[in-house]
Parts: structure tokens; sequence; C-alpha cells
């Protein structure tokens, strides 16, 4: 072979490495690893909120389903009673690679100010099948279609609450689905319906996370990344310019069109989300203008490095006086009824 033929044969090579590079971070960003019930079991953690040790557990539950209104298949749901009564209606989403189940360490103190809690798994998490008819879709599409998937959630609720007209709902979410929260709180569809967001460890844009991530595991990002992530794109029927700021995925952007006031929580020195993003994303809260209370964005910093050891962590302390200060802070809607009409589990 002469030379001009062994470089071309290099050539292929490289470009065919490159392209299963590629391939293989599409794959891994839009198939998390699943933490469900075998998870727990393995890690001797508890698999449900019955199962919680005191002092947050045991929490009686109840197991429900919601469907799509978008041909996304059916959700799985937990509902779990509160300890105030008079508190909001607070819905859990989950961050990447986790579930409810992985989630369970936060409902203490979500559920100390509120009357329910209701926390759900993500497309693609947990024990959500992906073969069932009708079932939840296999893949993960990065925070874009799942947040029409909140929507759907936040309307089940809001058309079981009969008593007492609209229910007070805030939106929770870690990492991921802190962005999800956001954006879905800021859809025109439900915004009336949403008292507040608390958002932990949010970022703007969705090479952010998968970047750190892949540094750390010490993995091809830059063009490599840049060319999954339009490869998703495409996928979830993004436009091109999902992944800049100020496009329709960049989480500050949705902040400033947030009717309802903002919390975010958010780690001084986080590898994966910086604390410039949630610094942003704070700052940008509420820029639209208000119909009710006040509006604005809220950023408490905690002074761990970690990106989910807050829960186990002193600072979780902090964390809790502030979620408290805030739901307690939001401005009063009528109170909350009956349970919603929802598919038996």
């Amino acid at each position: 072979m002469d030379l001009a033929g062994f470089v071309i044969v290099l050539l292929i090579g490289g470009v065919l490495a490159w392209i299963f590079c590629v391939v293989t971070i599409v794959w891994s960003l839009t198939h998390p690893p699943r933490r469900g019930f075998t998870w727990a079991l393995s890690k001797s953690q508890p698999a449900t909120p019955a199962e919680l040790p005191p002092p947050f557990g045991p929490k009686r539950f109840e197991a429900w389903t919601f469907r799509s209104s978008h041909g996304r298949g059916v959700f799985e749901a937990w509902d779990i009673p509160g300890d105030d009564p008079r508190g909001p209606v607070c819905i859990f989403t989950h961050g990447w690679g986790d579930s409810r189940i992985s989630s369970l360490d936060r409902l203490g103190t979500l559920s100390a100010f509120c009357s329910r809690v209701i926390m759900w798994d993500l497309a693609a998490h947990a024990d959500t099948p992906a073969s069932r008819a009708e079932a939840s879709p296999g893949w993960l599409a990065m925070g874009t279609k799942e947040v029409l998937d909140l929507v759907d959630l936040v309307r089940t609720v809001s058309e079981g609450e009969r008593a007492g007209g609209r229910p007070r709902v805030v939106l929770a979410g870690f990492s991921l689905g802190a962005g999800i929260s956001i954006a879905a709180g800021a859809d025109d569809r439900i915004s009336s319906l949403i008292s507040g967001v608390i958002a932990h460890a949010p970022y703007r844009l969705p090479a952010t996370p998968a970047e750190s991530v892949l540094m750390m595991r010490g993995m091809p990002h830059g063009v490599t990344l840049s060319a999954a992530l339009m490869i998703i794109g495409v996928l979830a029927r993004q436009p091109l310019t999902w992944l800049r700021a100020g496009g329709s995925f960049d989480r500050a952007r949705h902040a400033s069109r947030l009717r309802c006031p903002l919390l975010v929580i958010q780690s001084e020195a986080d590898a994966i989300c910086p604390i410039a993003d949630g610094r942003e994303i704070a700052a940008a809260a509420g820029a639209a203008t208000g119909t009710r209370g006040r509006t604005g964005g809220t950023l408490c910093v905690l002074k761990i490095s970690g990106h989910s050891e807050l829960w186990s962590h002193a600072e979780a302390r902090i964390a809790g006086e502030a979620i408290g200060a805030f739901i307690h802070s939001l401005a009063p809607l009528p109170s909350v009824g009956a349970s919603p009409e929802r598919s038996g589990a």
C-alpha cells in the first residue's frame, strides 16, 4: 500500500471512530441509568415513601398514572400527603439518571411545607417500561419534550382539584428536572396555576452538564458533543438554535417569562451545573409582567462542592429553611381539595 492509500485508510478509520463516539454519546445521553426498585434493593435504600425511615417516614402514598395528551404514553406518579393541609401541591421532577425512588431523600423537606407532594418518573428512567403498549418513550429528549409531560401532569392535578377552585401548585426539580420545572412554569397553558418554582442546581444550556460529565470521564467532548446534541435536537424536533443562549432550551430565557417567583438553590462549587448558571437564571426570573403577587428570582448559595450530595450534607438545613421561607412567601390561592381523577396503578 502506498502512502496515499495508507493516509486514506487512516482518515476513514478516524472518521468511523469519531462517528462511533458521537453515536455513543447520543445513546448515553438519551438512555440514562435506571435507578428503580432493583437499584434501591441493591443499595439497601427505601423503594417507596412507606419504607422511609424516621424522622421523615414512613409516609403513606397513592400510586397512579397520567396519560400524555400528545402521544407520549402513560407516566407513573406517587401522591404523598404533606404535613401542612394549607400548603400548596408540590410536583417534583428528578434529574438525569435519577427517579422518584432515588429522590426520596428530599421528600421530608418538601412535605413539611405542602399539602401534597407528587413525584413522578421521566421517560426512560427508573422502572418506566419502554415496550408496554402506551408506555412512555424509551428515550430521553434532554428536557425538551419532557416539559410537555410535566404540563400534562399539572393539568391532571388541576382538573382533579374540585373544591376551592384552582390549586396552589409549586413546581420543584433537580438539575434536569429543575430546568423542566422552569420551562413548564413559564408555559402559557399552565402558568396561571403555578404559585412558584423551586430549581435546585439548574443549568442554562444542554451542553453544560454533558460536557462536564464527559470531561470527568475522560471522554471526547467539544465538537463531538456538539454533533451529538445536534442529532438529539433533530430527533426531538428542536430548532437548530436550541443549543445557543437565547434559544428554545435556554432556561434563563424561560425564567424571564415566569409569572411567579423562582427560588434557585445552587452549590458554590458544583462542577456539573456551575453557580454562574444559577445566578443568571435567578437574575432573569420575572422579567415578564406578572399578574399576581411578586415575581423575580431568589438565589440560595450552599457551601458545598458536590452536585447531588445536598440532602446528606449539613447544608440541607439551610436549603430546607430557604424552601420553607419561599413557600410561605407565595401569594395565597384557594385551598386544595379532592384527589385528581386518573388511572389506577
